[in-house]
Order: C-alpha cells, then structure tokens, then sequence
C-alpha cells in the first residue's frame, strides 16, 4: 500500500543450512539461538544464519553486510 515490495517465500529449511557453506544437517541447529556448522565450523546466532539464508534464496546476488549476530546482554546495576 506504501510502495513497499513483499516477497512471500518458504523458510523450508533455513535453520538447517549453514548460510556460509550450504551444507544443511538438522543438528547444526544445537538449540533455541545457536547454530554450529559441522561442516566449516561457523558459530553464529540461529535467527540470523536463517535470516541470510531467506535472504540468498531470494535475492541471489545480494551482499550480506553485517555481524555474526553477537547480542549485547542487558546488566544489572545495583545503586548504591
């Protein structure tokens, strides 16, 4: 409605391979957030290796551009 294009597409499998190598083995997903490749060895957020992966299915020639989803945990201050 906003001039925003949206692209409808499976995320078959986008957990499940590793967005550097393409190697797909379901327990490379060790759990909720932690995705290990067996294969090449990168360790990276789960959301964010599928997230590349939808993004190189879909646009094939694109650049990803980013980290390897590192999170900042929030602390907790106490004031004395």
């Amino acid at each position: 409605m906003v001039g925003i294009k949206v692209i409808r597409t499976s995320e078959e499998y986008t957990s499940q391979m590793c967005s550097f190598c393409g190697v797909i083995l379901k327990s490379n997903r060790k759990y909720r957030g932690l995705y290990v490749c067996k294969n090449c060895g990168m360790v990276l957020n789960a959301d964010v290796n599928a997230s590349i992966n939808i993004l190189q299915k879909e646009i094939p020639n694109s650049k990803w551009i980013g980290d390897r989803g590192c999170l900042n945990h929030p602390l907790m201050l106490e004031i004395c």
